[in-house]
């Protein structure tokens, strides 16, 4: 597979197609070419210090060249937006390699928590941007936290399991259906799930429930760098992460998450 320093270089040596500013379903698919010009331009003189913001824009970029792909036309533009596809996976791996010093303690964590419940008798599923990332068989981003889904009537063994591992309990204000747990500076969000008398797997909350997209909770067991989890189904993720969201920063992480899966979705 090849280096981002030779993706790069090459990306220098390719001519731009000459329908370069053709539109695609709303999308100017030379505005895409800027953007991973302009950010893995950044990352490559910049190194780690391209920032957050810049690697959720070239997620975004590559979010919406994954869709159009398969529509661009002739064929040699459409090779050059593979190649094009390329470079920017291959700029947010090394992005997240250098950039997210978290990444080796919180796996660490999901290692731990994939032998310790299991162990317990407890069912268990990642979700959140760590199971897009082991979807996708590779970290594509920092996280904030880990997030995992335990059933409600494991609730109180759960509290027990971690607390003598020495996790914190640090519930939220307001928190509803969910809660928190911190140590070494991880943090752990564990959401609640119950059945109705249809089958339906749902997160109980104070009034009503809150409800997950339909076949979430599965057998998919997923691997990445050495550690196997159980997580919820790749389109859940891709459902959850498809709504629209008023916040700028999420939405370009969740389009960035989106095209991890989809082309994840693809290799398989």
């Amino acid at each position: 597979m090849a280096t981002f320093s030779e993706l790069w270089a090459a990306y220098g040596r390719d001519p731009r197609p000459a329908n370069i500013g053709a539109s695609i379903n709303g999308v100017l698919i030379g505005e895409l070419d800027d953007e991973v010009q302009d950010v893995a331009g950044s990352y490559a003189g910049l190194g780690a210090d391209v920032g957050a913001w810049r690697a959720a824009r070239l997620g975004l970029a590559l979010e919406r060249i994954t869709r159009v792909l398969p529509l661009i036309e002739p064929e040699n533009t459409r090779a050059y937006f593979e190649r094009l596809a390329s470079l920017a996976r291959s700029a947010l791996a090394e992005i997240a390699n250098e950039e997210f010093l978290n990444i080796p303690g919180q796996l660490a964590a999901l290692a731990e928590l994939a032998q310790l419940l299991p162990g317990d008798g407890m069912d268990y599923w990642l979700f959140g941007g760590w199971a897009v990332d082991f979807h996708a068989g590779r970290v594509t981003r920092e996280h904030a936290d880990i997030d995992i889904a335990v059933w409600s009537d494991d609730r109180e063994s759960l509290a027990t399991l971690l607390l003598d591992r020495a996790w914190v309990y640090r519930p939220e204000v307001g928190e509803d259906g969910y809660t928190c747990y911190e140590r070494n500076g991880i943090r752990l969000e564990v959401a609640f799930l119950a059945r109705d008398a249809r089958g339906h797997i749902y997160t109980p909350l104070r009034e009503g429930r809150g409800e997950w997209p339909a076949d979430s909770f599965g057998d998919d067991v997923a691997q990445l760098r050495g550690v196997r989890a159980r997580v919820i189904s790749r389109e859940s993720l891709i459902a959850d992460k498809s709504i629209v969201r008023s916040d700028a920063v999420t939405a370009a992480k969740d389009h960035a998450d989106v095209a991890s899966l989809l082309h994840s979705g693809v290799e398989q």
